[in-house]
């Protein structure tokens, strides 16, 4: 008589607590309170649903040619003769802390499109989103199982050990990102206090005793051990570009407040703290690429070369680019908030005009720090013919351009820039940690050893008619 069954032969439990250490959206389809709202459950917390986690890590191991063939088949496939998933991956509740606290756990950010010529708002492109807030802390559950047919087979079992490796090494080196707006700083999440054990039916004369086990398990810390995650750190796929500057003046990028008694606009915090988000800095950077263009007269290829690098949405087309880049939110460290109250001055007759006072909190001097990385292979693009698709090089002898642009003091970041507002002094600058700023040099700033291959590789492709 034939055996047809498949017992479960080995269980492995993974557990800790995922940390935000950046902001993180996760959108539900709400609208209620703000244009994109995060997902919450029944009784109105955040969590990270499971879809999310498996989703972005089955993403990555399918990038990876090596790892793609056992990867598929673990997350499931949808085929005639397909499987179901051999990992298991639940809702990550958040931890509150303090009820008091609740209220900090998210907050609703403002967003706007500029008209590249005149910097006002453009029509209808004004949006609010909520974030949940770093430093928030989620718990993390996942669990793989494995057959008796896939015991069986043969490299299954290995396969699936590197593979779990990869899964924890990626959840714990701080680098993996979830959620929306990935590429402009939120979303990066870590794995914090994992702990792991395995059940193991594959031995007749021990399957009783672990499966007695396996029955009281409830994932109480003390029936865990702690995981040592193997390293996942492979050669990068990105050109990194660091740039550090100081405030000389005032920096404000607008968040309002439905408080009364506090000033119609401040400078934009996470976790009280002021920041530069990734969507300011990709804004600045851009508009200093389109400037350059300008100047250089090579706006057409100047926008080639922004749109493959920053993306694009054409909504004529109903087509959508991803962006070749990730700009990191900065903290501005040592800075100082001042309230001051300004109004409006009639020019004809010299007097305030009428409901035109307002109170302001800019942020005022203190340093902060760029963060970028460049994909060293685009995303394939429909952006434009592939003989005209810029080089990645191209693109980040481009963006050096712009660095410098803000760093001169040339491209303000942030709001009020007419009068005087978010000027930057550049500091340092390095690319893949090698510092590339000689301020001493009387023709240009840049070391030509490190930054020429990258200029060349620009002034090539804007040189292009």
């Amino acid at each position: 008589m034939v055996n047809s069954t498949n017992h479960i032969a080995w269980r492995w439990y993974l557990s800790g607590t995922l940390k935000t250490t950046t902001p993180l959206i996760l959108g539900s389809g709400e609208d209620k309170n703000a244009d994109t709202q995060c997902i919450r459950d029944g009784e109105g917390e955040f969590f990270i649903p499971g879809t999310t986690l498996a989703g972005i890590l089955r993403h990555s191991l399918l990038e990876n040619p090596a790892e793609s063939s056992f990867a598929s088949r673990a997350f499931g496939e949808a085929r005639d003769d397909g499987r179901q998933s051999l990992l298991l991956f639940y809702d990550a509740p958040l931890l509150s802390v303090h009820k008091e606290q609740k209220e900090r756990h998210s907050t609703i950010r403002d967003g706007v499109a500029l008209d590249k010529i005149t910097k006002t708002a453009e029509d209808k492109k004004k949006f609010d989103y909520e974030v949940i807030e770093r430093e928030q802390i989620f718990r993390f559950r996942m669990e793989a199982i494995l057959r008796e047919k896939d015991f069986e087979e043969n490299g299954t079992f290995a396969s699936m050990k590197k593979l779990l490796d990869e899964i924890s090494g990626m959840l714990t080196d701080g680098e993996m990102r979830i959620g929306a707006k990935r590429s402009r700083g939120f979303g990066r999440i870590v794995l914090e206090n994992p702990r792991f054990t395995i059940f193991d039916f594959s031995d007749p004369l021990k399957r009783k005793a672990e499966g007695e086990q396996w029955l009281h398990f409830d994932w109480a810390e003390e029936q865990l051990e702690l995981f040592t995650a193997a390293s996942s750190k492979t050669p990068s796929e990105h050109i990194s570009v660091h740039a550090a500057f100081d405030i000389p003046g005032t920096m404000f990028i607008r968040s309002y407040s439905t408080n009364p008694k506090a000033p119609d606009a401040v400078h934009i915090q996470s976790n009280n703290a002021p920041v530069i988000p990734g969507t300011s800095w990709a804004g600045a950077l851009r508009h200093a690429l389109f400037n350059l263009g300008r100047a250089m007269d090579t706006s057409r290829q100047m926008e080639l070369l922004t749109k493959s690098l920053f993306g694009d949405v054409c909504e004529k087309a109903n087509e959508a680019f991803a962006s070749n880049i990730i700009v990191d939110e900065s903290t501005i460290m040592d800075a100082q908030s001042l309230e001051y109250t300004r109004n409006k001055i009639d020019r004809f007759t010299g007097g305030v005009a009428p409901s035109a006072l307002f109170t302001e909190e800019p942020s005022f001097g203190g340093t902060v720090e760029l963060n970028c990385l460049i994909r060293k292979e685009f995303h394939k693009t429909n952006v434009a013919p592939p003989t005209a698709i810029p080089s990645p090089e191209a693109c980040v002898g481009a963006l050096l351009l712009a660095v410098l642009e803000i760093g001169n003091g040339i491209q303000p970041v942030g709001g009020a820039g007419a009068i005087g507002r978010g000027l930057l002094s550049l500091r340092s600058l390095r690319i893949d940690g090698e510092n590339i700023l000689n301020k001493s040099a009387s023709s240009t700033p840049l070391v030509q050893e490190s930054a020429g291959g990258y200029l060349r590789a620009a002034a090539e492709y804007l040189g292009r008619k």
